[in-house]
C-alpha cells in the first residue's frame, strides 16, 4: 500500500486532474461515468493518490443542463510528461463517448488537467493570456495548445472546492496564489453552488 504524502507537492511528477459530468449514455450515469475515467487513467500509468469525493454543481451558464458532479484527483503522473498526460486524458474521455462538439456544453465526461508539477505553458505570457480572456471570448474560442495550470482554475468554485480537498496547499504557478486566496475572490453564492455528494 502507497502512503498518502504530507503535501500535494511531494510527487516528482504530481499532477492535478478535474472531473465532471452531467449526462448519462450506454455505459451509465454520471457517477459511474466517473468511476469508469478514473479507473481509465489509471489504467493508463497515472496513479491516483487521493481523490476529492464527488460535489454537485449548477451547468454553466446557468440553465444550460443538468447539473454536474465534479471533482479533483491528485495523481503520480509516474513520470510522464504533461503533454503524454493529456493525450491519456483524451483516449479516456473518446472511450466514454466524450465527443466535442459544443464549449461549455453538457458531456458524459470532462477531465481537465489542472497544474503538472508547477509548470507553465508554453509560457508566462501566453498563459496569462488565456487566464485574462474576457468571459464572452472565453465562451467561444479554444486553445490550440496545452496550457498550464489550467487558464480557468481561479474562476471556477467547483474546481477550487474539490482542489481544497486534495491538495490544500497548492500554489497557482502563474499568479502565486494559494487556494483559499482564489477562493476569496469568488461570491458567496459561487462556492455555495459547491455542494458535496
Amino acid at each position: 500500500m502507497r502512503l498518502q504524502p504530507k503535501s500535494c507537492h511531494e510527487s516528482v511528477t504530481r499532477c492535478l486532474i478535474s472531473y465532471g459530468s452531467n449526462l448519462s449514455n450506454d455505459l451509465g450515469e454520471s457517477q459511474n461515468l466517473i468511476e469508469l475515467a478514473l479507473s481509465g487513467l489509471s489504467s493508463k500509468g497515472i496513479h491516483i493518490v487521493k481523490k476529492s469525493g464527488h460535489f454537485r454543481s449548477s451547468a454553466f451558464p446557468i440553465g444550460s443542463g443538468p447539473d454536474f458532479i465534479n471533482g479533483v484527483v491528485l495523481c503520480d503522473a509516474q513520470n510522464q510528461p504533461a503533454h503524454k498526460i493529456i493525450e491519456i486524458v483524451h483516449e479516456v474521455e473518446a472511450t466514454l463517448g466524450r465527443v466535442r462538439q459544443k464549449r461549455w456544453g453538457a458531456r458524459v465526461i470532462d477531465l481537465d488537467l489542472l497544474d503538472h508539477t508547477g509548470q507553465v505553458l508554453p509560457d508566462a505570457a501566453t498563459a496569462m493570456h488565456w487566464r485574462e480572456l474576457p468571459i464572452q471570448d472565453q465562451m467561444t474560442q479554444t486553445p490550440d495548445q496545452l496550457l498550464l495550470p489550467h487558464p480557468r482554475i481561479q474562476d471556477r468554485a467547483f474546481v477550487l472546492v474539490p482542489l481544497k480537498v486534495v491538495c490544500p496547499d497548492f500554489t497557482h504557478p502563474a499568479t502565486g496564489s494559494t487556494v483559499d486566496q482564489m477562493l476569496s475572490q469568488l461570491t458567496p453564492q459561487d462556492i455555495a453552488d459547491v455542494r458535496a455528494i
